[in-house]
């Protein structure tokens, strides 16, 4: 198990703070979801403003399969940055994910606005669009 002394790491340049978000990333590839999350969670803790930070939350998130935390935290990053195509193409994923294939299309065609080559994006608009409720009978 990895265990984190936070004495240390408030000790920590912004360099070295920046590698944690790098070993996260690392440990999420690896499929080590609750390591990536508590590393994750730790840079979080030390500046909430930073997006990278909320990314790494959402996606670890996604995978394991807890969709409205992930939508979450995907919403502060769209809030924190409003022209990141990425953080609408996820939290599109995340809202598809739980069913509510309107407000995932929503985001996703902001997404496509933002990223309009995003082929992998066109595709899941158009399966969001496909669950999503028609608006008239």
């Amino acid at each position: 198990t990895l265990e984190i002394d936070t004495a240390v790491l408030q000790a920590l340049s912004d360099v070295e703070k920046f590698g944690l978000l790098e070993i996260a990333a690392r440990r999420m590839q690896a499929g080590k979801l609750d390591e990536a999350l508590m590393l994750y969670e730790t840079a979080l803790s030390w500046n909430p403003f930073l997006l990278d930070t909320h990314m790494g939350i959402g996606l670890v998130r996604i995978q394991q399969q807890r969709y409205f935390a992930a939508e979450m935290s995907f919403t502060t990053v769209v809030t924190l940055k409003p022209d990141y195509a990425e953080g609408h193409k996820q939290l599109g994923t995340a809202l598809l994910r739980q069913g509510r294939g309107q407000e995932a299309a929503a985001s996703f065609r902001l997404a496509l606005a933002l990223a309009p080559n995003d082929v992998a994006l066109r595709e899941l608009l158009t399966e969001a669009e496909q669950t999503a409720p028609n608006a008239a009978p």
